[in-house]
């Protein structure tokens, strides 16, 4: 009997740690149906053309669950087939079954995620086979969209040849920017508790630069997908003899600043560094913090990153200003 107790009290903490993370990782996203009977339900949507393609997960967390059972759900997806639907779910069981007890939710909706994007970044690739096809530019008929005969399947096996000659015509973005990214370098990932923490790091000489830099991971799915993604630069302007830096904790409140204060600490300029940050459905308090400044020491030091001589600032009478908007000037 003290047994059966201490499990339930067990997956009693457990459940409060993950819902607290997850309300705190997805917002307005995640929502309480009824906390008595423990029915919560996380909403995902992208907008898509003139529609919005959506994945609506409703779980009930039984007190059984982590450690016997997993939440009974109710998975409502539109624009997926039949089968995409089936797919989402066995992937989903497939995640319980392999956690041997442990807390699953946060896995679950970032499963569905991965399944949101890929099936936006499916519907564009028909899209844009169709258009070449039809008119073989680069421009879309939004009203050919979806007008077509035969399965998907079929659709697929006809616009196949065609993969080649799309695949091969520059982008438009590769037309107009003639800039390279910078070069980023990556660091050893630190794991704590199912947490893993990866630093990246680039040197730059303007605010584009890190535009860049960021859109450079961004493109990259695992990195794009990753709970957090903290930023920090530091640049400085000789000619004014001042550092323009700012952060972004990115739903990681006060881990940016934490961040910046490192590369002012080491005394660094001229870059830019983003710790990407996985949750592993473990809560892990103000450790967090030190394994995102960790993570980021360990590369700068990898990368052989000279510092800055105080004493020369203070000759030079460099002081330290903030953008105020870092990373909105995309475009070079």
């Amino acid at each position: 009997m003290e047994e059966l107790q201490s499990v339930n009290d067990h997956n009693e903490l457990a459940q409060k740690e993950e819902l607290e993370a997850l309300a705190s990782i997805y917002g307005d996203d995640w929502s309480v149906i009824d906390g008595t009977s423990r029915i919560y339900v996380i909403r995902l949507q992208k907008d898509y053309l003139d529609s919005v393609v959506s994945i609506e997960l409703k779980v009930l967390l039984p007190v059984t669950y982590p450690t016997d059972n997993a939440p009974e759900y109710e998975l409502t997806a539109n624009f997926f087939s039949e089968e995409e639907h089936t797919e989402m779910c066995h992937a989903l069981d497939t995640i319980y079954n392999d956690s041997g007890g442990e807390v699953i939710l946060f896995q679950w909706v970032e499963k569905l995620r991965e399944c949101l994007a890929w099936k936006i970044e499916k519907e564009n690739s028909i899209i844009q086979r169709r258009n070449y096809v039809a008119s073989g530019s680069n421009s879309i008929d939004i009203s050919t969209v979806y007008q077509s005969s035969g399965s998907d399947n079929e659709i697929e096996s006809k616009l196949d040849e065609t993969d080649n000659a799309v695949n091969s015509a520059p982008s438009t973005s590769a037309i107009i920017s003639k800039e390279e990214n910078p070069e980023i370098i990556h660091g050893e990932p630190i794991v704590d508790r199912k947490s893993v923490f990866q630093a990246h790091l680039a040197v730059v000489k303007c605010v584009s630069e890190v535009a860049r830099m960021k859109d450079s991971l961004m493109e990259k799915r695992k990195i794009a997908h990753a709970s957090h993604n903290v930023l920090a630069y530091r640049i400085i302007n000789e000619e004014h003899g001042t550092y323009i830096q700012d952060c972004d904790d990115d739903g990681e409140k006060a881990a940016g600043s934490r961040l910046l204060h490192l590369l002012e600490i080491l005394n660094i300029e001229n870059v830019a560094v983003i710790v990407s940050r996985w949750y592993g459905g473990v809560l892990l308090g103000a450790d967090r913090f030190k394994h995102y400044n960790n993570c980021a020491r360990a590369l700068i030091y990898q990368a052989g990153l000279p510092k800055v001589d105080k004493h020369r600032n203070r000759i030079a009478g460099r002081h330290e200003i903030s953008s105020k908007c870092p990373l909105r000037a995309v475009t070079p």
